[in-house]
Formats: C-alpha cells, structure tokens, sequence
C-alpha cells in the first residue's frame, strides 16, 4: 500500500522558537512561504556549521598527522643513531681485538726470533771457544770477520736510526712549537682584530652623532633660532683649524708609511739581486773549477799517454803557438809586461821519503806538461 504524503516521514526541521513565533502572516499562502524561508536559513546555517565543524576536525587531523610524522621520523633518526654508535662501537671493538691479536702474535713471532738469535750465539760462542775449530778452520774464522763485519755494519745502522728518530724529535718539536707560536699569533690577531673593528665601529658612530649635532646646529644657525657669538665663531675656527692639521699630519703619516714601505721593498730587491749574483758567481766558480779538474785530468791522461807512445812534434807546436798567442793577449788587451823567470829548480826527494812508483810518475807528468809564463797582468812598460 502506497503511503500518503501527508504522513510523517522522519525528515523535519527546527526552527527557533523566537522566530515560529513571527512565521503567521495573514494569508495562509504567505505564511507557507515564511515558513519556507525559514527552513531554508536553517538549512544554510546547519550546512554552514557543518562545514565548520569538517574544516576544525580536517585541521585537527592534519596538526595530529603533522606530529605523528615528526615523531615518527625523530624516532627513525634516533634509532638510526642508535644503530650508527652500536655499529661504530662494534668496529672499535673489531679493530681493538684485531690489534691485540697481531700484537700478540706479533710478540709471539718476536719470542721466538729472540729464541733462535739466543741459540745461534750460543753456538757460536761454543764453536769460538773451541781452540780446535778456531784454528784449523779457515773457512770458520773468515765467518767470525764477516760477523763482525756485518756487527759494525748494524752498529752504525742503530746510531744513524737513534740520531734520525732524535732529529725527528727535535723537529716534531720544533714544528709544535711552531704551531704554538702560530695559534697564539692568530690568536692576537684575532683579538687585535675585534678590537679594531669595534673601535672602528665606536668611531663611525661617534663620527654620525657628530655629524647630526653639526647638522642640527647649521640648522638652528640658518633659522635664526640660535645666534653665533663670538666664542663659538673662534670655536668653529679653531675647530676647522685642529681638523686641517689633523689631516696634515695623517697624511704626512701615510706618505712616511708608503716611503717606508718602499724603501724595504727596494731593500730586499737590492739584497735578492746581491743574493742572485753571489749565487751565479759561486756557481760560476764551482763550474770553472770542474772545467779545470777535467782539463787537468785530460792533459794528465794525454800526457802520460805521450809518455808511452812518445813526443808528437805537432801538438809541442800547438801548444807553442797557444802559450805565444796567450802572452800576447796579456800583454795587448791586458796591458801585461814580460818579466825574466828563473830557471825553475825541482825538489829533490831525499831517498828516505816515502815516495811510489806511482807517485813519481805523476810528478814527472805534471812537470813536464807545464808551460813557463813570461807576461803578467798589470801596468805595462
């Protein structure tokens, strides 16, 4: 059966008491319409609540979610540190355990090494105390010079290692002294620094409160409104005359600075040139005198191979004509003169001074390679 409209269906809307009360009109019509209307406000205000009250509950939610996750991820950063220093300890175990073994087997290897070296010296002191062996065997005593040999060889590895570990020390030192010297040095600095800056900063303003009072007093000055006497104009003056001699003499301080710096800078130019030129004349020097020990060595060598072979009369010429050609470039471009040398005389060797084949020939080689001069340098004649 169909139900009748008119019945109650579970769908109804309250209103305000207040407001039922203004809902009769005159006309049955008009008073459906009023009744009409006041639904439909109640309807918008029910949904505009509704809406509230889903936005209040939706924030809500999200601030819940908000702090869920960052608890969530500071429960995850925790657990990760937590799992990071368990780990890190758990490595710092693993690598303390691995040092104590390869110590201890360390140790152990040492022991036994220190064993072994106890019983060969001990043989061999057994066999060096056998008269027998020590003097019938050759082949034993050469082994008793190599060991000794080889003892000296070690003795002087121990005392350059103990020197290098001793300078290592000086030097490490050294450098931490350095680095001492350097903290504390930055350390001045850095406070000479801060101290600057906030002088500098006190100064700046001090110098913009000076300006402003300068500034409110030209003002005052310009509208008439304060009067200058004349112990502020000679105060003004004297004022612009201590602040031109101020400058004066920052500037007379900056330009003896700037000549200052410029009088070390050519100083230590002058001084690295002078350091340059000592360096290339030593050089030089140490060059030539290699070129003389090779030219020396070459005539040595040429001589005594003449000395087998015999006198080659050519080269006596060339070198004749060499020794003419050098006088007389002593003489022309150097204004040399010639002088009278003597006859050179040779030591004799007494047969009691001890004196080798060797040596003698030598001698004999020098002498006769050389070749009497007869211009000097100097003022000529």
């Amino acid at each position: 059966m169909k139900q009748a409209s008119h019945f109650y269906d579970r769908k109804h809307w309250d209103v305000e008491e207040e407001e039922s009360c203004y809902l009769e009109r005159k006309l049955r019509k008009q008073t459906v319409s009023a009744v009409d209307d006041a639904v439909d406000r109640e309807k918008l205000r029910r949904m505009r609540d509704e809406r509230n009250r889903h936005l209040g509950a939706k924030s809500m939610v999200l601030t819940i979610n908000n702090e869920l996750f960052r608890l969530i991820g500071f429960n995850l950063e925790a657990e990760k540190k937590k799992i990071d220093s368990i780990m890190h300890d758990c490595e710092d175990n693993l690598d303390y355990s691995l040092n104590v073994l390869a110590r201890k087997a360390n140790d152990f290897k040492l022991v036994r090494a220190v064993e072994d070296e106890r019983e060969r010296r001990v043989s061999l002191m057994n066999a060096m105390t056998d008269d027998n062996k020590t003097a019938s065997d050759k082949e034993f005593r050469n082994y008793l010079k190599c060991l000794a040999h080889v003892n000296n060889i070690w003795a002087a590895i121990q005392n350059e290692l103990n020197g290098a570990m001793g300078d290592l020390e000086v030097v490490k030192a050294e450098e931490e002294h350095a680095l001492d010297d350097l903290y504390r040095e930055m350390k001045d600095e850095l406070v000479l620094n801060f101290k600057r800056s906030t002088n500098s900063l006190g100064s700046l303003m001090q110098e913009e409160n000076e300006k402003r009072r300068r500034l409110a007093e030209a003002r005052a000055y310009a509208s008439g409104k304060k009067q200058m006497d004349k112990t502020s104009t000679k105060s003004m003056q004297l004022k612009v005359l201590s602040h031109e001699e101020l400058m004066r003499l920052f500037a007379g301080v900056i330009q003896d600075e700037s000549q200052k710096e410029a009088r070390a800078v050519r100083e230590s130019e002058i001084h690295h040139d002078d350091v340059m030129q000592r360096m290339i004349r030593r050089q030089s020097i140490q060059w030539a005198d290699n070129e003389c020990a090779l030219e020396r060595t070459r005539r040595i060598l040429e001589a005594e191979r003449e000395s087998r072979s015999g006198i080659d009369y050519e080269k006596e010429r060339i070198r004749d004509a060499m020794q003419s050609i050098q006088e007389n470039m002593i003489i022309e471009k150097f204004h040399g003169h010639r002088i009278v040398v003597p006859k050179q005389t040779f030591h004799t060797y007494d047969e009691d001074q001890f004196e080798t084949e060797q040596d003698r020939k030598l001698r004999q080689v020098r002498m006769k390679s050389r070749r009497q001069s007869c211009a000097v340098a100097g003022m000529g004649y």
